[in-house]
């Protein structure tokens, strides 16, 4: 089973669920492939990411994804207008606050805990209502 499985069913939402961790490189590399895979679309989209599964993840990855960030925003086109990440663990949430403070995001993520209402928050972004809520950590572009 690979650590990312992308769900496009409900396509702009794009639910992605980790396992608990990465195996390798190319366990790694089909993350990547599967986030590419909802760019050929050429459709604006937005990700759910859960990380409530996630154990240790090596931080060598981050740097692996801040590159991958890096290359995304040389893209003509950006499709993700933005991403929920639920986060449950304290060490999973100081790695994303690391691999952000490396490389800011193609669009606006906000971090959340389980105890989010994920679908009142997706409405209130896409009514363009301000965010404010001390559980929710927003990092811009």
């Amino acid at each position: 089973m690979p650590f990312a499985e992308f769900n496009i069913t409900q396509f702009p939402k794009v639910s992605v669920s980790f396992q608990k961790n990465i195996k390798n490189m190319e366990d790694y590399r089909s993350f990547e492939k599967g986030w590419l895979m909802c760019y050929e679309k050429q459709k604006d989209f937005y990700f759910i990411f859960d990380t409530s599964n996630v154990g240790f993840i090596y931080p060598n990855y981050c740097y692996s994804l801040s590159s991958f960030i890096s290359k995304l925003k040389e893209l003509k086109k950006q499709y993700l207008t933005y991403s929920v990440i639920i986060v449950n663990n304290w060490y999973i949430k100081q790695l994303l606050f690391f691999v952000f403070q490396l490389q800011k995001p193609v669009a606006p993520v906000y971090i959340i805990e389980k105890d989010i209402s994920i679908e009142s928050l997706i409405n209130d972004i896409n009514q363009q209502k301000i965010i404010k809520n001390e559980h929710i950590f927003i990092i811009h572009p």
